[in-house]
């Protein structure tokens, strides 16, 4: 069954949140090779949600 990890991340500013934003776009598939998809969600000026999507619950972990 897949497992779904939500993240919810609020910054501190619009700046922060797009320097986020860049780095998530640029390492996240790196960082989490595991991963079968990965989105992130910009709700507003500072507030980001990140969902990545796992085979498995061992596979998340």
């Amino acid at each position: 069954m897949s497992v779904c990890r939500i993240t919810t991340l609020t910054m501190k500013s619009k700046e922060g949140e797009d320097e986020l934003g860049q780095n998530f776009v640029s390492t996240a598939a790196s960082k989490f090779p595991e991963a079968e998809q990965l989105l992130q969600i910009r709700a507003d000026d500072t507030t980001v949600v990140a969902i990545s999507l796992y085979e498995s619950t061992e596979a998340m972990k």
